[in-house]
């Protein structure tokens, strides 16, 4: 089983415009754990390999040990490669994390108001991106659906919103819906005698990511309103919402995060970041974003290199933008992380009564592009940290950031304890794919073995009753002989647990 893997695919019952555009590439990486790629240190240990291990990492001798392990999507920006999100790889593997990149059409993802090629030609990327799932869990034992995450960058960021449905979890970065999909806000419909109700959600754990300098998708929002500054590639909603209005209303809308006391301070509000909106952008270095860039916000670039009092005017009006997309009132947001350092804030939902976590982190770093996004975006391991620490806790396990590890309860097993503790016996397979096979099978046939002996004595039972009935029908010769039998019927039965109820 290779490690890092290309997949070309046809999407079934494809109905898009264009034929051609039901072809679709993804990029799977599986985590060492599992995968064979020669490499001793962390991979599966087969029975009596006594080989030490360079890492912190518990060993496992065969997928049933292993259990299911978490499903990450990384989704790249508008005009850029599968490439361009690669520093997520070596982090999903050291989380033990199953990593997806699937590749955009012509760069890009459908995700309602970004971008391109995507949205002009109303791709189905979601259907895509489920399409994945379902392949992959019907592929891989170790992976389902019900426990994928998902990460995005700009047109990523956009689609992990748009697509939140299918995650657990989301971060998205430098890039965000305005509104909330209803999808996401409720879980399930549920209908009695012709009457239905929407049940609650159970919540979607978020983490998102901005630049208070972010001209490409600004943090006061992209919408037509022409008072406002533009944002790149089109992007234009009918009102523009600022970020920090849209991680309240997550807390509240989809989370049931307690809401803040109108005379109660939010720790957002005293975050005043406007002085560093210059109206400047840093290059995009990704080809159809940058070019995007600079045909939509001509004018804006005009007057920053005029040196005009518009220029002036355009930059305080940024600040007071600002000011007021940071300190929203909604959700009680508290300070849970700052580095002064390299300009970073995150502030992260409080109280007991949010379902799932909400947190937003402030940087300074425009749209994370220059030089690139793996040198820029500081958060990598930390949002792969997001999902594992979510998935380790769905069954009580205890996440530890600095080794990657989770630690289960007595009952639970896997590397995040998502599975019943199973006790496997030990075998040596001539090789690794034959040891999945050889492991599962065992576990297959020891369910099977059992359902074996309830359904056999089952049967036992039914024909000691018709046997009974038969010969009593018949005759009735020496009633001593047929008490004993049906008493010794009736006794083999109970001790088997199928007496009646």
């Amino acid at each position: 089983m290779e490690c890092n893997q290309k997949r070309d695919v046809e999407i079934p019952d494809c109905k898009e415009k264009n034929p051609g555009d039901c072809h679709r590439t993804f990029h799977l990486y599986l985590p060492r754990i599992i995968c064979d790629n020669g490499s001793k240190s962390r991979g599966l240990k087969r029975t009596g390999d006594t080989t030490d291990s360079t890492d912190e990492q518990p060993v496992f001798t065969s997928v049933e040990s292993v259990g299911t392990l978490p499903l990450v999507f990384a989704i790249h920006c508008f005009g850029c490669k599968a490439e361009s999100i690669n520093t997520f790889i070596a982090h999903a593997d050291k989380s033990n994390a199953v990593l997806v990149i699937p590749e955009g059409l012509h760069s890009s993802f459908n995700a309602r108001h970004c971008c391109g090629y995507a949205v002009e030609n109303e791709i189905d990327d979601v259907g895509f991106l489920k399409n994945i799932q379902t392949s992959l869990s019907d592929e891989y034992p170790f992976i389902q659906s019900d426990y994928s995450y998902a990460v995005g960058w700009s047109n990523g960021g956009f689609m992990v919103m748009h697509a939140a449905s299918l995650f657990r979890s989301i971060s998205p970065i430098s890039g965000y819906q305005y509104d909330i999909d209803p999808s996401v806000k409720k879980g399930g419909t549920f209908c009695v005698d012709g009457i239905c109700v929407d049940a609650p959600g159970s919540g979607k754990g978020i983490f998102l990511h901005h630049s208070v300098d972010d001209t490409f998708v600004r943090p006061t929002g992209c919408c037509n309103d022409p008072n406002t500054p533009k944002c790149c590639c089109n992007i234009a909603a009918d009102t523009c919402v600022p970020i920090m209005q849209v991680a309240q209303n997550w807390a509240l809308e989809v989370n049931g995060c307690e809401l803040a006391e109108k005379d109660e301070p939010d720790s957002t509000g005293e975050n005043k970041e406007g002085d560093n909106l210059d109206g400047k952008g840093e290059g995009e270095g990704n080809g159809e974003e940058k070019e995007k860039e600079a045909d939509d916000a001509t004018s804006t670039t005009g007057e920053e290199d005029s040196g005009s009092t518009s220029k002036v005017n355009g930059e305080r009006r940024d600040e007071v933008e600002e000011e007021e997309a940071l300190g929203v009132p909604g959700a009680r947001f508290v300070t849970s992380f700052t580095d002064s350092g390299r300009g970073i804030e995150c502030f992260t939902t409080g109280g007991t009564d949010c379902k799932a976590n909400s947190t937003i982190c402030l940087h300074h770093s425009g749209h994370f592009n220059s030089p690139n996004f793996g040198e820029k975006f500081p958060f990598a391991k930390e949002v792969i940290d997001f999902f594992a620490k979510d998935a380790c806790e769905i069954h009580d396990g205890t996440w530890d950031e600095i080794n990657g590890l989770c630690a289960c309860p007595e009952n639970r097993g896997g590397a995040f304890c998502l599975d019943d503790l199973v006790i496997t016996e030990n075998v040596s397979p001539d090789d690794v794919d034959d040891f999945y096979i050889m492991d599962l099978e065992a576990a297959s046939s020891k369910r099977s073995w059992k359902a074996g002996v309830g359904y056999f004595f089952f049967i036992l039972a039914v024909w000691y009753g018709i046997r009974h009935r038969c010969k009593r029908g018949k005759k009735k010769v020496d009633s001593y002989s047929h008490d004993v039998r049906d008493e010794e019927a009736t006794e083999l039965v109970s001790s088997q647990g199928f007496g009646a109820n």
